[in-house]
């Protein structure tokens, strides 16, 4: 039997935050989450989201999945937004989103993506059983750095019973 080296990770604690930005509601099925998800960056970029949000604590760009039906691989809710103090000020038309605190497992991501960021959620899949995840909400952080060496955290939800 293969176990990765993702179950012997520890959880951490991470505290409350507060998004300003855009979602679609989609499906691990057929292709459709990779087609949402694509138009969903799009009109990230295209509509210039970031730039909407003048009271972003900073320039990372935040996806957060959640909203589960049950798992990964039925309905979820895929948000992508910044980061902000709170929701003073938010413009019209922008989704709010609060993240609970909670315990999550990082797991860092580096490489050219979306193609680091796919293969790092396929491990992840295929280890889902022995994760604990809770389904609540998972993050990806997505810094700001040259092209090629773009770099991501992803952070599972999990129960408190893998902090260990």
């Amino acid at each position: 039997m293969e176990i990765s080296y993702l179950v012997f990770m520890k959880s951490i604690d991470r505290s409350k935050a507060y998004l300003a930005g855009i979602q679609v509601r989609t499906i691990n099925r057929n292709g459709q989450s990779m087609i949402d998800l694509g138009e969903l960056w799009k009109s990230f970029y295209e509509q210039q989201i970031q730039q909407q949000v003048p009271q972003r604590l900073n320039d990372e760009i935040w996806v957060v999945y959640y909203d589960y039906a049950s798992n990964f691989q039925d309905h979820y809710t895929a948000f992508i937004g910044c980061p902000v103090g709170d929701f003073q000020g938010i413009p019209d038309g922008l989704h709010r989103l609060e993240v609970p605190e909670g315990r999550y497992l990082p797991r860092a991501v580096q490489g050219h993506m979306p193609q680091a960021l796919m293969a790092e959620w396929e491990v992840i899949w295929k280890d889902d059983q022995h994760l604990n995840r809770a389904y609540g909400h998972d993050v990806e952080i997505h810094t700001t750095v040259p092209a090629e060496d773009l770099a991501c955290w992803i952070y599972l939800s999990v129960h408190p019973a893998n902090s260990k």
